[in-house]
């Protein structure tokens, strides 16, 4: 289980390629497989073995390596092809060394500096790379692996031209010692970058006892891959010259693939909730038909009610505007003093209040106006006219009078 997973977290976020090349190059020959890597478990697809030249100078050596590569990639149509290369301890220099206990950085930088004490390469003329072999409580003791530089770089081009993804430089002879067990058909390597990307190569060891044995590959290429893959850690290539082996845009699907899955998550939530909420509004829709007929004969009383208050409004503001006579009459006969009374009272078309009466003389008829223009219910008393005339009910002379006045 945790193999499949790692498998398919592995396929989706980092950069895989379907046709790896492995290439053996050894003391005498050039071994070269072709493999499907689209699965877990590599498929074998092609075999090639180069013969190397026994006659030829050191110096060449490099020159020699990439004319037969150059050569089997254009006859056999491997251009754009990654591939991972391996060499034999004939080019390979490597020893073990103690270091004090670092980590990381720290560690690394430390075999920088003291890397040429163990290896025969001059300054500037080699790659290295070095695996941690043991820890211990006072010393780290690392394999310090180096090569050399033009050999490496002018195998390096023959991939650049070509177009070819390389994925690491190995070491062959430590490939086959560490993957001894594991089977007798073939063996896998992976370089440091390819051990995070599942690209397993093959090379035969024996080409015609796979070919004459398929039914066995398989099962020996995957224990090979789960259990002894991880163990070969060195790898001689620059970092600057391996192939990037993460995928930008298989994060952002992965980031994406996250947001659906939320945006999915949350559109299920409110479904959800507006089913529960319509489901509500179906209860509470069927309670209130119940109460339909209630609310009907309250309607019915409420419009009752508000045309009778209207009525009362109605009514109400007509008393307002009318002159209660009665109680008028009342309050002028509080306001007459004595020696003067009222013939006639009226109103005139201007709503204002007229006054006739009679007086026995002019102290009594200004007591009166005074009193009249004091009043708390009339306003703008004006007294019209006054005349003097004979009563023959009195015999003697009384005062005849007007007077007019406003409603506050």
């Amino acid at each position: 289980m945790h193999k499949n997973i790692k498998f398919w977290q592995e396929k989706i976020f980092v950069k895989t390629y379907e046709v790896v090349l492995g290439i053996v190059i050894g003391e005498h020959t050039i071994q070269i497989v072709k493999l499907d890597c689209r699965d877990k478990i590599p498929l074998l697809l092609r075999s090639i073995e180069i013969q190397i030249p026994q006659i030829y100078e050191e110096d060449s050596l490099a020159l020699l390596y990439k004319a037969l590569l150059q050569k089997t990639i254009d006859v056999e149509g491997l251009a754009k092809c990654a591939a991972v290369v391996a060499f034999s301890a004939k080019n390979i220099f490597s020893c073990l060394a103690d270091f004090p206990v670092l980590e990381g950085a720290a560690l690394r930088e430390a075999i920088k500096w003291d890397v040429e004490k163990y290896i025969p390469f001059l300054e500037g003329e080699y790659h290295y790379d070095f695996q941690i072999v043991e820890k211990k409580e006072m010393k780290i003791t690392v394999r310090i692996a180096a090569m050399d530089k033009v050999l490496l770089d002018t195998v390096a081009t023959v991939f650049q031209v070509n177009s070819m993804p390389l994925l690491g430089v190995l070491e062959a002879d430590a490939l086959q010692g560490e993957l001894i067990e594991a089977t007798e058909l073939g063996f896998v390597w992976q370089s440091h970058a390819a051990v995070e990307q599942n690209i397993a190569i093959s090379s035969a060891l024996d080409s015609q006892s796979i070919l004459s044995q398929p039914d066995k590959i398989l099962p020996a290429v995957e224990t090979i891959f789960y259990k002894n893959i991880e163990r070969q850690q060195i790898n001689l290539l620059p970092f600057a010259q391996r192939a990037d082996d993460f995928v930008l845009y298989r994060l952002f699907a992965g980031v994406l693939i996250l947001l659906i899955c939320c945006f999915s998550s949350w559109y299920a939530y409110t479904c959800v909730k507006i089913y529960n909420m319509e489901q509500q509004l179906t209860k509470n829709d069927a309670a209130l038909q119940l109460l339909d007929e209630s609310v009907s004969r309250r309607v019915k009383l409420t419009e009752t009610k508000q045309e009778i208050d209207d009525k009362n409004s109605i009514l109400i503001n007509l008393s307002n505007q009318k002159i209660s006579w009665y109680a008028m009459m009342v309050h002028l006969g509080n306001l007459v003093v004595d020696d003067v009374w009222l013939t006639e009272v009226y109103l005139s078309d201007k709503n204002e209040l007229s006054l006739q009466g009679k007086s026995l003389d002019y102290q009594a008829l200004a007591s009166f106006v005074k009193k009249f223009e004091k009043d708390t219910l009339f306003s703008e008393a004006a007294l019209i006219n006054s005349k003097n005339m004979h009563d023959e009910a009195f015999n003697k002379d009384i005062t005849v009078f007007e007077i007019t006045a406003k409603f506050k």
